[in-house]
């Protein structure tokens, strides 16, 4: 009886696995669906963003301001050189953490990072 439900645990867990995860090369499992969802929706969410803001030959901090606050999203100031940043901000003078709704889903740092270069305009 043992051996049985010791069976019995290690079938349920492994079909609970194949739910949740999938079978790789065959179906995605639904954390995949979940994840994708959730990238699909972060990224509408940006490419609307960068549309507001890349209308302007030289976006500043208070035109990227202005596109998040008209979407309720909060805005903080990085001090460039006390975190390190994407690669592409490498000569950033300034910076902004744009805290994007919905956010990408399993993201290891909260908000999307927006450099400035000395001109004050956005780097593309």
């Amino acid at each position: 009886m043992k051996r049985f439900v010791q069976g019995l645990l290690i079938g349920v867990a492994g079909f609970a696995l194949v739910i949740l995860i999938g079978i790789p090369g065959v179906s995605p499992g639904a954390l995949a669906r979940m994840d994708r969802a959730g990238v699909d929706a972060w990224k509408a969410a940006r490419a609307s963003f960068t549309g507001d803001v890349a209308a302007r030959a030289c976006a500043t901090q208070d035109h990227v301001r202005a596109a998040a606050d008209a979407r309720g999203w909060d805005v903080e100031t990085v001090i460039v050189g006390s975190e390190p940043l994407p690669e592409r901000l490498s000569t950033a003078r300034y910076a902004l953490r744009i805290h994007t709704r919905p956010p990408l889903p399993f993201a290891k740092d909260p908000g999307d990072v927006e450099g400035f270069d000395a001109a004050g305009c956005l780097i593309r």
